[in-house]
């Protein structure tokens, strides 16, 4: 759970893989690339509920459900 800010682990993927995080009904919200050891992103603003981060890589999409309070 977070109230905003979000710091993830991308040890693995290389730099310049595609992430982006969607709410639950799926529009986009954050997108861009990864450019090291951690994507860190910040959902203050948005409404609190369940999103979806997806990074895709070579070894093809990886995804992880998070709540915002």
């Amino acid at each position: 759970p977070t109230d905003g800010p979000v710091r993830v682990v991308t040890d693995g993927l290389p730099a310049g893989s595609e992430w982006r995080v969607t709410d639950a009904m799926g529009r986009v919200l954050k997108s861009g690339r990864t450019d090291g050891a951690q994507l860190d992103f910040d959902l203050r603003g948005s409404a609190p509920g369940p999103y979806c981060l997806m990074i895709s890589g070579p070894d093809g999409t990886r995804s992880a459900w998070f709540h915002l309070y």
